[in-house]
């Protein structure tokens, strides 16, 4: 009998846990994740912790044989808030799409004709992928750490090194001044690509 993907709706960030206690249960699961750096606070000492994100959270891939049976025990598993599935429509994952998430082939979307791009994976076997660039290592802005960059004031003149890019602020070095690195924080709107 062939196998069918149901998606397992999982608790926020429970991911790992879930698909540890759906391989308990006997049913395979296929995650699409991606390793990145929770950022250091240096001001409350808080250190960057390597850890891993999920692609598509909170969900995980289950194959399924029997779906009367295996959803239910599915839902009935721990860190499993429910399944994306319905028994009278039979609604299944199509099996295209997770082909398409491994191959990392463009498509297009029947709907709105555009050119969609999957994440690139690094590993089909673990389901790893690689990180969105939104996920860079310290923030979640479009400067990574080390971008020359000019920023609008005092400091228009020179060029600058960007610190950290959070999407909101943007943490910038203008370099030396009287023997001391000068720090500032900028809305982006006041930083320009140098």
């Amino acid at each position: 009998m062939t196998s069918q993907w149901v998606v397992a709706e999982c608790e926020w960030q429970r991911e790992t846990l879930a698909r540890l206690h759906l391989h308990r249960a006997g049913l395979p699961t296929f995650w699409v994740h991606y390793a990145t750096v929770i950022a250091a606070h240096p001001r409350n000492g808080r250190k960057a912790i390597p850890t891993v994100r999920g692609y598509y959270p909170p969900w995980l891939f289950v194959a399924v044989v029997n779906p009367a049976d295996d959803v239910s025990r599915i839902r009935d598993t721990r860190y499993v808030s429910g399944v994306l599935w319905s028994e009278a429509d039979r609604h299944y994952l199509p099996e295209w799409w997770l082909t398409w998430i491994v191959s990392g082939k463009e498509r297009i979307d029947r709907e709105t004709g555009e050119v969609v791009k999957p994440p690139v994976c690094i590993d089909p076997v673990s389901g790893l992928f690689e990180a969105p660039y939104s996920a860079n290592s310290l923030g979640r802005g479009k400067y990574a750490p080390g971008t020359q960059v000019r920023c609008r004031g005092a400091w228009e003149a020179f060029v600058s090194t960007v610190i950290n890019d959070t999407g909101k602020s943007i943490d910038v070095e203008h370099g030396q001044l009287f023997g001391k690195t000068v720090k500032m924080r900028y809305l982006p709107e006041q930083v320009e690509r140098a």
